[in-house]
């Protein structure tokens, strides 16, 4: 096992054993990092995204929006008191100390810590480690929704459903084993798309499998693909810098 998935694991496992209600997604893990990545499409250059991206990851970890991250990504981490465990493990994610996280490094990263940062802002309260939970505590299916009976993204049958919360998006998209829009088939999958409650304006996005359970991991046409990075890349806005609900 390379000694980077062995760092990120133990750290993983420190972590759910210091603070209360954590999720064991340990024996979950994605084994599909070393996936290539595509950057969004368009002309935001890679430095740009990979500075968005990591600022997205800081806000998620600290709870609250720094604008100033962009500008400097060090001093952003040092103004924030971040428990050891993250602190040491953000300092491994970059070059040359904590001025710059390397996006290839912090992608596969993130793939293992996002179900767990929701526990740090009782997120864990809205997304539950189950889709029986979820579907009980947000009664979605009552919400408006979209029938695509194709989807050029996952080339199945796709619904979408959308709360009518204007203070907070929450968008889940249900892609069925059909492509006839035979809306009987079986959920493949579920994908939730919550927007933060920080002011940032970007959204977190959370995926639950065949099973009902909170996945890192998701399908597509070429195979099972890594999340929610993989989620993130479709839903970036290189205009706003933002990564946001409704994706391309």
């Amino acid at each position: 096992m390379p000694p980077k998935l062995i760092l990120t694991l133990i750290i993983v496992g420190f972590w759910t054993q210091t603070q209360p209600a954590k999720a064991d997604l340990s024996t979950s893990l994605s084994t599909s990092n070393q996936l290539s990545y595509r950057l969004p499409q368009g002309s935001t250059p890679r430095a740009v995204f990979a500075r968005n991206f990591s600022c997205y990851v800081f806000d998620a970890l600290v709870g609250t929006h720094n604008a100033h991250c962009s500008q400097s990504f060090s001093g952003a981490i040092n103004a924030e008191k971040l428990p050891p465990a993250v602190f040491d493990s953000l300092k491994d994610l970059t070059n040359d100390g904590l001025s710059e996280i390397v996006l290839d490094k912090i992608r596969p990263w993130w793939n293992s810590w996002a179900y767990q940062v929701r526990n740090l802002h009782v997120e864990v309260e809205l997304i539950p480690e189950n889709l029986t939970d979820f579907i009980r505590l947000t009664n979605f299916k009552r919400w408006p929704k979209t029938i695509v009976k194709k989807s050029h993204v996952k080339n199945k049958t796709r619904v979408i459903y959308r709360s009518n919360d204007p203070t907070r998006t929450l968008s889940v998209s249900e892609t069925l084993e059909s492509v006839t829009g035979d809306l009987n088939a079986s959920v493949l999958e579920t994908e939730v798309v919550l927007q933060r409650a920080d002011g940032s304006g970007h959204h977190d996005f959370f995926v639950y499998d065949t099973y009902g359970n909170l996945a890192n991991s998701a399908q597509f046409p070429a195979g099972e693909r890594p999340a929610p990075s993989t989620c993130m890349s479709c839903h970036y806005s290189g205009k706003s810098g933002k990564f946001e609900r409704v994706g391309r």
